[in-house]
């Protein structure tokens, strides 16, 4: 099944975009701080014909616990960050990596509050599957959430840390409330598609105490 054009079109549009907002990072470490290579991470965002594939973690895991987010994770020694978002798309979800046609690469990103840099991969689910929780460890829950519903203006909000001046994009959809750096992510993904719509971001929420 062939990608939609917003999808093929978002390599260009990624590369255009370099130089100014895209390459911020959410937060950066201190100057002068090493990033060990082991740290870095990819995670993949998977554009389906039904949708966008989100997880909610696992409320026992040690960090971002409860929050909603790509599969993804480290990258481990000799793969590169196509090859470990796939993976982690196989372990975290039990998808078939031969079905994903990958389709843009983001800017490697830090991304607080570890630092840890970032790669998000974009594919393309020419061949979709019954997917679902691979690793009950890591994901609670797997969500493909339709883009119309994702560019509903009435899902979408600016999320707040209580504590913190920073804030990012929000979601309401499918029972979730997505932020933080998956919000901003989705976000991105949806402006530089040319799909976004405009919203109220003088609507600022709160993330719910099971969500941080």
């Amino acid at each position: 099944m062939p990608a939609p054009g917003w999808v093929r079109a978002l390599q260009g549009r990624i590369d255009a975009a370099a130089t100014g907002e895209l390459t911020r990072p959410l937060a950066r470490p201190a100057r002068g701080l090493e990033v060990p290579r082991s740290r870095r991470a990819a995670v993949l965002v998977l554009v389906g014909p039904d949708g966008i594939v989100l997880t909610r973690r696992s409320s026992r895991l040690s960090s971002h616990a409860g929050q909603v987010s790509f599969p993804g994770g480290g990258i481990d020694a000799g793969e590169d960050a196509q090859q470990a978002a796939l993976r982690e798309g196989q372990e975290e979800v039990c998808l078939d990596p031969a079905s994903v046609h990958v389709a843009a690469h983001f800017p490697e990103l830090p991304v607080a509050p570890s630092f840890r840099p970032v790669t998000p991969v974009v594919g393309w689910w020419r061949e979709p599957h019954p997917i679902g929780v691979g690793s009950e460890i890591e994901v609670a829950s797997v969500h493909t959430v339709p883009v119309d519903e994702l560019v509903d203006p009435a899902h979408r909000f600016t999320a707040r840390l209580p504590g913190f001046d920073r804030t990012t994009p929000g979601f309401a959809v499918d029972g979730l409330f997505v932020w933080g750096y998956t919000g901003w992510l989705l976000s991105t993904v949806l402006q530089l598609g040319g799909v976004d719509r405009p919203w109220n971001t003088d609507d600022v929420r709160e993330v719910p105490p099971d969500y941080r």
